[in-house]
């Protein structure tokens, strides 16, 4: 049995539609409508399986959907002819605990069928809990290379960040309003490696790169290349929704960003005394080269993860890319599948680390697929992901949410720039060690 969904465009006009076909486009319109708008629905429709039929009409179908941490996981068919019993699958997956099955019965009136279910405790609903998650970049972060106060300065970034997803989620805002506001407040500290605080290239200049991803329709945005975005993750927003792409770079992201009513600034905006002693005392040294070996010390992006309270997750991603990085180069963070990616039927994801290994590995897009084919919990696959970077070389880290309310913060160096919200709880904010 497949999933499809039947081609609007081929339906007939209705001037030479027959009065049965009018009531069952109707039907569908309104099946359709019902099931869009409710969480607990699921639409199936039914074609023949390869090398198979459909059932004849007036059969009777047993429908079997099996659910997995409040989603389908696989949904089966099956009738009984003279012969012998016949069922088709969608996708298989073993069953592990948690698990529930619910079956309906439905009779075959068209060669094309749709069942449209109501299965109890499937899917998340409006009274969900919100869960934010953020990072700052994994470093090798130990209480040496900080003073007190500088301890301080970012924890308090940190807290601001949630307060700022907090403010967008209490007022009833949605994942992707608030991992793009808890983005911007860190892309506006020069604490971290992302907007104000980006990194220099080697040929002196500071280039910003952004995405950002809605889990409810795939929906995504992404800009790189940019120099005079003060928040490169808002032009991100833009790009996802008042365009037809999904990632612009360079001077056509930034005039599609003035465009769009962002106002450039001047790039000395990004110049900060702190990045530029760091670029003085890398030597110039041009670290493009494959297996140059980035230091540890500047793995540097910042992203945010989220649940909102209709059940829906999103994740966002900025950086200013890597210390001495050549002119032109774009690492994972703009890349939907490899620094950021969500979707509701699993995770929502935002990487960090060295970008070229994120990239191979599609990192992000590949914790979703550990979760829905291999099963794995959440953190058991950001876990995998980061191990199989590990042993190409890479360093790195990642934080994600699943639309049960997980979250995970899991990175190969010593210390990650990290906060966790959970609404009706103090926010949690951390950088060394790994818990």
């Amino acid at each position: 049995m497949n999933v499809f969904l039947p081609a609007i465009g081929a339906m007939k006009s209705p001037a030479i539609m027959s009065d049965r076909e009018v009531l069952r486009c109707s039907l569908w319109i309104l099946a359709f409508a019902i099931s869009s708008v409710c969480p607990l629905s699921a639409r199936y429709f039914l074609s023949p399986a390869k090398g198979g039929s459909l059932p004849p009409p007036g059969t009777h179908m047993q429908v079997t959907a099996f659910c997995l941490r409040e989603r389908i996981m696989h949904v089966s068919a099956g009738w009984r002819d003279q012969e012998n019993v016949r069922a088709c699958r969608l996708r298989h997956t073993e069953e592990t605990p948690n698990s529930y099955v619910c079956n309906s019965t439905f009779c075959v009136e068209e060669p094309i069928v749709i069942w449209t279910a109501q299965l109890k405790g499937l899917g998340r609903t409006m009274n969900s809990q919100y869960v934010l998650c953020i990072h700052g970049g994994c470093e090798d972060i130990v209480p040496e290379r900080f003073t007190a106060r500088e301890e301080q300065e970012h924890l308090s970034v940190l807290r601001q960040s949630l307060q700022a997803g907090r403010t967008v989620l209490e007022a009833g805002g949605t994942a992707v309003d608030a991992t793009e506001s808890a983005v911007m407040v860190l892309e506006d500290s020069p604490l971290f490696n992302a907007g104000r605080g980006s990194v220099f290239t080697h040929q002196g200049t500071n280039e910003m790169d952004a995405s950002i991803m809605n889990g409810r329709d795939l929906q995504a945005g992404a800009v790189a290349g940019t120099s005079r975005i003060q928040n490169p993750v808002r032009a991100a927003r833009l790009v996802m929704d008042r365009s037809a792409h999904v990632l612009l770079i360079g001077e056509g992201a930034e005039a599609f960003a003035r465009e769009q009513g962002l106002h450039p600034v001047d790039p000395e905006y990004f110049a900060t005394r702190r990045r530029w002693e760091e670029y003085v005392q890398a030597g110039g040294q041009n670290v493009s080269g494959k297996g140059s070996g980035v230091d540890a010390a500047h793995l540097g992006t910042v992203g945010a993860v989220c649940l909102d309270r209709q059940g829906n997750v999103a994740a966002s991603s900025s950086t200013g890319g890597t210390m001495n990085k050549t002119h032109g180069r774009v690492g994972d963070s703009p890349l939907i599948g490899a620094g950021t990616y969500a979707n509701n039927a699993t995770c929502a994801v935002a990487c960090t680390g060295e970008g070229e290994y994120f990239i191979r590995t599609v990192a992000a897009h590949r914790v979703s697929v550990l979760i829905e084919l291999g099963g794995l919990s959440l953190e058991q696959a950001c876990d995998q992901v980061l191990s199989e970077i590990k042993d190409l070389g890479g360093m790195g880290g990642m934080i994600a949410v699943d639309p049960s309310g997980h979250a995970a913060a899991v990175h190969l160096t010593q210390g990650m720039f990290r906060g966790l919200l959970r609404e009706g709880e103090e926010p949690r904010v951390a950088m060394y060690g790994s818990k």
